[in-house]
């Protein structure tokens, strides 16, 4: 159970029912207060849902890490950034999903918009040719 989870239960067991109130005690958004005392009213349980599918290779703060990593160390193999990402504390992964997320880092945002910008040429030349190949 979350800790915000856990601080309106503790506050609603000790008689505080007032959503505008617990919103001021704890810094929670006032529609997160009123789902979750919908939630204790019910009787439901405030433990979060598993999400299904696969969960992501790395994690948000990992990618982070070797955005950071990648940008300060250019030269390095993904084994060194494999060996530097787990002494600071990420899961053990495989060196291609490294140089995956490294090259994706690498990419400038002024690449990213000229390509999506180019997409409306790029599908209107490929229905010009009737499917045929465009030289892109």
């Amino acid at each position: 159970m979350k800790s915000t989870h856990s601080q309106l239960l503790n506050l609603y067991n000790n008689g505080q029912r007032d959503a505008k109130k617990l919103m001021k005690l704890t810094g929670t958004p006032i529609s997160t207060i009123y789902r979750i005392l919908a939630k204790i009213r019910k009787g439901l349980s405030l433990e979060q849902k598993k999400i299904p599918g696969r969960p992501p290779i790395l994690k948000f703060k990992d990618r982070q890490r070797l955005a950071q990593l990648a940008h300060h160390r250019d030269t390095d193999s993904a084994r060194d950034f494999q060996i530097e990402l787990s002494k600071r504390g990420s899961p053990l992964v495989h060196p291609h999903t490294i140089r995956k997320n490294k090259i994706w880092n690498e990419l400038s945002h002024d690449y990213l918009v000229n390509l999506v910008n180019s997409m409306p040429h790029r599908i209107q030349r490929c229905i010009d040719l009737q499917g045929e190949p465009t030289g892109y």
